[in-house]
């Protein structure tokens, strides 16, 4: 029986995180999930920008709740999520870690960030080419950001592999919406 459950996550260079995929490991009364993720800086996927505010997007690869469900059938699991349940919950986290006065100045004068559904890529590929959609909206639209997630799922296989059962996806940095919330959302409009 599994007493001790953990999830780590590795930061990986981008080229390295090809390579690298999700796996359960478990060794007898504890489980342990390794999901690797690599950062992007600028928005330009693969390179570093000298123009970059703010980390852009988070590139990670999961093992899926089916994937763990399977090896672990008697474990109590919670709903499953989604890229852009993720997004969600990086933008709660970096508004907790928001000063007392950007939180009442983006409440007050903010523009709203809008999350939309994850976009399915078709294979691996297409996935590792694709970006984070990070929308601006001109004047004073709201939202006036708008978050949307390439992602793409594995089933699970019947003999576990390093593709059965992940969860690719591109996430958004908390650090880029830390700049959204203090910067970008009071401004009228991206310049």
């Amino acid at each position: 029986m599994i007493t001790i459950f953990q999830i780590k996550s590795k930061v990986v260079y981008p080229e390295i995180l090809n390579q690298t995929f999700p796996n359960l490991t478990i060794d007898g009364s504890s489980a342990l999930v390794f999901n690797p993720a690599s950062v992007i800086l600028g928005g330009i996927p693969r390179f570093q920008s000298i123009t970059a505010m703010a980390t852009v997007e988070i590139e990670a690869k999961c093992k899926s709740q089916a994937a763990i469900r399977r090896l672990l059938p008697n474990a109590t699991y919670g709903t499953s999520t989604t890229c852009k349940g993720i997004n969600q919950d990086a933008f709660r986290v970096a508004l907790t870690f928001s000063s007392n006065i950007a939180k009442i100045r983006y409440g007050l004068r903010g523009r709203d960030i809008a999350f939309s559904d994850d976009v399915l890529s078709q294979s691996v590929e297409e996935w590792n080419f694709s970006s984070i959609g990070l929308g601006y909206l001109p004047g004073n639209a709201t939202p006036g950001f708008i978050v949307t997630s390439p992602a793409y799922v594995t089933p699970v296989q019947p003999k576990p592999g390093h593709l059965s059962g992940v969860h690719f996806c591109k996430l958004l940095s908390p650090l880029r919406a830390l700049e959204w919330i203090y910067v970008d959302s009071l401004k009228p409009y991206r310049t």
